[in-house]
């Protein structure tokens, strides 16, 4: 629980987009920015919860390894949440399309595309990147080994 809290917390999208939210709630997509805020919390839930029964299987070797597998499961998962709330939300359409339909061929819609995963890549860097590290401090004890006499 701990690992969850802080993982979340310290999540540069996490405290960016509540403390724009805070300033003026009012904005053209509402649902989205308050949607990007749940994604983290849910993502940090979700992968801990892998992790956890990874490690009940088959445990890690160390913390590097952990926290690397974190960042990549977080990662996909929260770049997929983006992308998929972006969408339902209306604002990647919004963001990225009327550049596409001016010219309406497509080269113009696949780098809409383009920018749209790029986005999505960025967020779940940025949300993710640290709670692997975080998560792997805090919640796993490993035993020194010691060397071989």
């Amino acid at each position: 629980m701990a690992s969850w809290t802080l993982a979340t917390v310290t999540a540069p999208t996490f405290w960016l987009t509540g403390l724009l939210l805070a300033i003026n709630s009012r904005s053209d997509h509402p649902a989205f920015w308050a949607s990007l805020m749940g994604i983290v919390a849910f993502v940090n839930a979700a992968t801990i919860m892998r992790i956890n029964q990874r490690q009940h299987r088959r445990e890690y070797a160390c913390r590097e390894t952990l926290a690397r597998h974190y960042l990549g499961m977080s990662r996909r998962m929260g770049a997929a949440l983006f992308l998929a709330c972006g969408w339902a939300s209306g604002f990647l359409p919004d963001l990225t399309l009327p550049a596409a339909q001016s010219h309406a061929s497509l080269a113009a819609v696949s780098a809409a595309l383009m920018w749209n995963v790029l986005l999505a890549w960025l967020f779940s860097l940025g949300s993710f990147a640290h709670a692997g590290i975080v998560h792997a401090r805090i919640g796993f004890a490993y035993q020194p080994r010691l060397p071989r006499a």
